[in-house]
């Protein structure tokens, strides 16, 4: 697959031309991840699972504009696969995780991308809005200044980028990307 920047096209000043098969409209696309992709607090029907996603979670609208960008194609409505989930880690949706996502990412259906958003929770992101913003637990919270040192740790630690590194290329073999290049 060429590199993003080798992709971009001169002509549209800066925007990057990614890879696409135009004569093809989006089939599906499938959503991975923590609660930023789930979409916490974008909206409930009345039900709510323990994955808290939300009714206009960024992978709902996401589809919703592909859905409007195929009609007149005579093409099915792009499918989701809505496997995001607030409070996952990494290590949460690898292969062999209880509540695997990528297990449960079942390629017979059609999907053309993912959308990946993981990482908040390793980083310790709840730890630092409490400690920093809102201090849900008063004193208890801790400071700002540690959860800050905690985070930066984890960040430039080897296990968070080996964990990323791993939950993509688990991605890919899933749809066997390499017979799949047009994968992204």
């Amino acid at each position: 697959m060429p590199s993003l920047a080798a992709t971009a096209d001169p002509a549209s000043h800066g925007e990057i031309a990614f890879p696409h098969r135009p004569s093809r409209p989006v089939a599906g696309f499938v959503a991975l991840g923590d609660s930023y992709s789930a979409g916490i607090g974008t909206g409930l029907n009345g039900t709510e699972d323990e994955c808290r996603r939300g009714l206009h979670a960024h992978p709902r609208l996401i589809q919703a504009d592909l859905n409007t960008t195929t009609r007149g194609h005579d093409a099915a409505p792009p499918a989701l696969q809505f496997l995001s989930c607030t409070g996952s880690t990494i290590e949460d949706m690898l292969s062999g995780a209880p509540n695997s996502q990528i297990d449960a990412f079942n390629t017979s259906l059609p999907a053309d991308f993912a959308l990946l958003s993981i990482g908040g929770n390793d980083l310790g992101f709840f730890d630092i809005m409490n400690s920093c913003i809102f201090r849900f637990y008063s004193f208890y919270s801790g400071t700002c200044d540690e959860a800050l040192r905690r985070s930066e740790e984890a960040l430039t630690g080897p296990e968070f980028e080996h964990g990323l590194r791993l939950a993509i290329m688990e991605i890919l073999d899933r749809v066997k990307w390499e017979k799949n290049p047009w994968f992204s």
